[in-house]
């Protein structure tokens, strides 16, 4: 599975997803308008993008280039899901694209990697 991630703690981003996928998951660190190309032509399959709110700025290009349709909000300031509830958003739909609180890179995204390789059928 292939995984851009942008944004303020793309670093954080790719660590946490690494460690959570390990050998299923390649990461590519990029900028917001990089990754979300990449996601639409093909080269990636998913775009986990971050910022301090957690909300505008995480996806503003990805929703730009992919659609708002195909991104989704998974934790804001204002709050951290469950893992659970984190789980469950990433399965309500086919998303191509993820926005995430930076702070929250540590703790969300292992959830978040774990939900797409259950959902693509590689755990």
């Amino acid at each position: 599975m292939r995984i851009v991630s942008t944004g303020f703690a793309k670093q954080a981003i790719a660590d946490a997803a690494k460690k959570s996928g390990g050998d299923l998951v390649e990461i590519e660190i990029n900028s917001d308008m990089a990754g979300a190309r990449k996601v639409k032509n093909g080269e990636a399959d998913y775009y986990i993008g971050s910022c301090w709110s957690g909300q505008g700025g995480a996806l503003s290009i990805a929703i730009g280039v992919l659609g708002y349709s195909n991104c989704a909000m998974v934790t804001t300031a204002s709050g951290h899901p469950t893992p659970e509830q984190i789980k469950s958003r990433v399965n309500e739909k086919d998303w191509k694209a993820f926005g995430i609180n930076a702070a929250h890179a540590a703790s969300a995204v292992p959830h978040i990697i774990d939900a797409l390789l259950e959902k693509n059928g590689l755990k």
